[in-house]
C-alpha cells in the first residue's frame, strides 16, 4: 500500500515531465490526436496531478520543510487496505507491528471486517468502485455476515496474495518434493554428513530453525528453502533476511571438502574456474533480443536467445518482455523503459 501511494508520485511527476518536453518537441496537437477519449482524460488527470506535486515540492522548499505528499494522495482518493478479518488479526499487526504504525504514519486507511462482494466497472469496463460486506466478530470471535453492503470507489485494486507458502512446483510436479503433515509447507531436512564424506538428507522437526533443505537430492544436488516458504520464519522480511542469513551457513557447510580439496591449486586457476562459471551462467539465462520481425499490423515476431528459456519451452507458455530500468538506455535524461508484454512462445 505504501509502495502504490509513493509510486504514484513519481509516476505523475515522470508523465508531466515528459509531457513537458514532447510539447515542444512535436507540439500538444500531436500529443492528444495519439489518444482516444478514455486515454486523454486520464492524461489530463496525471498532468493535473503532477502540477500539485510540483508545486508542494515548491512549497516545501521555500518553507524549509519536507513535502507533504501523503496529504495530496488522500485529497485524490487514496490508498485504502480492505481486510476480510480485524486488524489485530492480520500478519502485520502480530507479527511486526511496526508495518502497521509507519504504514499508518504514512496516510494509509485501513478498513477492517470488509468481505469483497463485486467490482463496478464505467462504460470503458474499468474499475470505478468495490461493493464489499460488512462482517462482525460473534462472541466465539468468529466473523458473521450483517448483510450491510459497502461501496467504496476506486479506480485501482491490488489483491494481496497473503502469506501462504508457494509450494506450486510440487503440485505441477507431484512427488519432487516431500511435504509436511498438513501438505502445506516443505518438510524440513538437514544436510549431515554421512560415511564416506557423502552428504545425506536428514528429516527434521517441522519449525526446525536450524534445517532449510527440501527433500531434493539429485546428482550430489539439493534445494533450500526460505522466507514465507519456511515454518520457522513465515510472516514479515526481517524473518525472511534473518532465514537467508542462518541459511547460508548451511549451504556453504555442504561445501567444505570441495573447498579444502581445491586449497592446493593457486589463485589464477581458481579464478579462471569462476571467470567460466559465471560466463556459462551469463549464456545459459541471460535473455537478449536478436531480431524483431514484423508479420503483420498487429504481429511482430521477436526473436530471442535464450538457452535454458528454449531447452524447457513448453506449448502454453508466457513469456514477459521487459528491459530493466538500470540497463535501460537513456536519451537526453529519460530512461527508455518499457512495461512488461505477454509474448506467446
Amino acid at each position: 500500500a505504501t509502495e502504490l501511494q509513493a509510486y504514484y508520485v513519481v509516476q505523475v511527476e515522470k508523465t508531466l515531465e515528459r509531457y513537458e518536453r514532447l510539447v515542444e518537441r512535436i507540439g500538444k496537437e500531436a500529443i492528444w490526436e495519439r489518444f482516444d477519449p478514455e486515454e486523454q482524460e486520464t492524461l489530463r488527470t496525471w498532468l493535473r496531478h503532477g502540477l500539485a506535486v510540483r508545486a508542494e515540492r515548491a512549497a516545501a522548499k521555500a518553507a524549509g520543510r519536507e513535502p507533504n505528499f501523503a496529504r495530496l494522495v488522500a485529497s485524490w482518493g487514496g490508498v485504502t487496505i480492505v481486510y476480510r478479518k480485524r486488524l489485530r488479526d492480520s500478519p502485520a499487526y502480530r507479527l511486526n507491528h511496526e508495518e502497521v504504525v509507519k504504514c499508518l504514519e504514512e496516510g494509509i486507511r485501513f478498513m477492517e471486517c470488509m468481505n469483497p462482494v463485486e467490482c463496478i466497472t464505467d462504460e470503458h469496463n474499468h474499475l470505478v468502485a468495490a461493493t464489499f460486506e460488512r462482517m462482525r466478530p460473534n462472541e466465539a470471535g468468529k466473523l458473521e455476515r450483517t448483510g450491510e453492503i459497502v461501496k467504496l470507489p476506486a479506480r485501482a485494486l491490488m489483491v494481496a496474495a497473503g502469506t501462504r507458502p508457494n509450494i506450486t512446483y510440487e503440485r505441477e510436479y507431484p512427488g519432487t518434493f516431500e511435504l509436511d503433515e498438513d501438505r502445506y509447507f516443505f518438510q524440513a531436512h538437514k544436510a549431515v554428513k554421512g560415511e564416506g564424506g557423502t552428504i545425506e538428507l536428514v528429516r527434521a522437526e517441522q519449525g526446525d530453525p536450524e534445517a532449510f533443505f527440501t527433500s531434493y537430492v539429485k546428482d550430489g544436488r539439493f534445494i533450500t528453502f526460505f522466507g514465507d516458504n519456511h515454518p520457522a520464519y513465515a510472516g514479515n522480511v526481517v524473518k525472511a533476511m534473518a532465514s537467508a542469513k542462518r541459511g547460508a551457513k548451511k549451504i556453504t557447510e555442504i561445501f567444505e571438502d570441495a573447498v579444502e580439496s581445491e586449497k592446493h591449486r593457486n589463485q589464477p586457476e581458481l579464478e579462471k574456474d569462476w571467470v567460466r562459471f559465471t560466463n556459462r551462467l551469463q549464456h545459459e539465462l541471460n535473455a537478449v533480443v536478436v531480431d524483431a520481425l514484423r508479420l503483420t499490423d498487429s504481429i511482430v515476431e521477436v526473436i530471442v536467445q535464450a538457452p535454458m528459456a528454449a531447452r524447457h519451452f513448453r506449448p502454453g507458455q508466457f513469456f514477459r518482455l521487459q528491459n530493466y530500468s538500470v540497463y535501460a538506455e537513456e536519451v537526453e535524461g529519460f530512461k527508455l523503459c518499457m512495461e512488461g508484454i505477454a509474448l506467446t512462445g
